[in-house]
């Protein structure tokens, strides 16, 4: 692989990016995404079938190294001003899936004119932000015949940890399962003056979040790695009327399924029990969200070989990263790795963290990626 010959796409990345930045769309279903990707992909001459709600491009016979890029944006309002500015009303592409598919589509052009030696499958995912797209790719079969699977994701990442063009991964556990809960106290509302006469919904509430956070330092293992949030409360509409109910909700994160499982029953015991202790009712719901992502060590050298011969700085994070991610479920079909890309860019003024309405990427690094594909692919034998 010739670094140059893979800058010299970065124009055509740089080109897709501000084309899907302009029509973010939310969910599994991304009508003129598909459309966009789709035209240019018959413009490269190349064949693509439909994988539930996503696409995949094939390049000869299995077995297939894979590499996956998502394509769904958030439903946010953008406050860039800038030429390729959202055209979508509440919606906007905030977290760089513009940029995984700018990156995978150039991939895809570029195996068009380096025909691979051997089975590379390259898929377009809808519906990362929540919508569980990578299982519907899954529940269709896109993981069949594959060996090995890669995904990359760009950002204003590891701010403090890596400079500015890093790449950035972590072996084994690298990012967390996340749930949340929902947690509704119904007891009787009257006079603020009269607390006696009520059943105070919002006493139960603070006793549930104190409960929460202790449970969390007292019953957990300490080295693992758990985070449990309350954050939203909402009761009551003025200062002296005792409400009726009070709503909770928040997030759990975890790296490991038995804490997982331990706290979503828990937490329902604390919510019942502290319910009884005030005398009123209450409602618990757990929503099971994304599974933890784990990488598989071996692919985590491989990545880190790889960003080294490229330039690239790898920092191999010393702990977990909270967030999630669905290419977990990617990975616990087939061995493979996640890594971030640090596109920030604090000259520029892309400083703002990925999920914000001012998030934007420094196009210039986009090339990273794009390169460690294609090197990952050569080290496979499939160029």
């Amino acid at each position: 692989m010739n670094i140059e010959e893979v800058k010299s796409f970065l124009d055509e990345i740089i080109t897709h990016r501000r084309q899907l930045h302009q029509i973010p769309e939310v969910g599994l279903e991304l009508p003129k995404t598909k459309e966009y990707i789709t035209s240019k992909l018959k413009e490269f001459g190349l064949e693509f079938k439909e994988c539930g709600h996503g696409l995949v491009v094939d390049f000869g016979e299995p077995p297939y190294v894979a590499i996956r890029a998502d394509m769904d944006a958030l439903p946010l309002q953008e406050l860039n001003d800038v030429p390729y500015k959202s055209k979508h009303e509440g919606k906007m592409h905030a977290c760089g899936h513009d940029a995984h598919a700018a990156v995978l589509l150039t991939l895809a052009h570029y195996l068009s004119q380096n025909k691979p030696k051997k089975g590379v499958r390259l898929l377009f995912q809808p519906g990362e932000e929540g919508h569980f797209g990578a299982v519907d790719m899954i529940k269709n079969g896109v993981h069949e015949g594959v060996e090995v699977i890669i995904g990359g994701h760009v950002g204003t990442i590891g701010q403090g940890e890596a400079p500015e063009g890093a790449v950035l991964s972590k072996k084994g556990p690298f990012m967390a399962a996340a749930d949340e809960f929902k947690v509704r106290f119904v007891g009787k509302g009257g006079h603020g003056s009269s607390p006696h006469e009520t059943l105070d919904p919002i006493v139960a509430a603070a006793s549930f979040i104190n409960t929460v956070y202790i449970h969390r330092s007292r019953e957990l293992r300490q080295t693992h790695p758990v985070v449990i949030t309350v954050a939203r409360v909402s009761s009551g509409t003025t200062h002296n009327v005792i409400p009726e109910e009070a709503l909770l909700q928040g997030t759990v994160r975890t790296l490991f399924e038995d804490d997982r499982k331990f706290i979503a029953k828990r937490l329902e015991e604390l919510a019942k029990s502290i319910a009884n202790m005030f005398r009123m009712k209450v409602e618990f719901e757990y929503m099971w969200g994304y599974d933890s992502l784990h990488n598989t060590p071996d692919v985590v050298d491989e990545i880190k070989s790889i960003s080294e011969e490229i330039g690239a700085v790898f920092v191999e994070l010393p702990e977990p990263v909270m967030g999630a991610e669905d290419f977990s479920y990617y990975l616990k079909e087939r061995p493979g790795a996640f890594f971030f890309v640090n596109t920030a860019n604090k000259e520029k003024g892309i400083i703002h963290p990925n999920h914000s309405a001012y998030f934007d990427v420094d196009e210039e690094k986009l090339w990273i990626p794009l390169a460690i594909f294609i090197r990952f692919l050569e080290r496979h034998g499939r160029l």
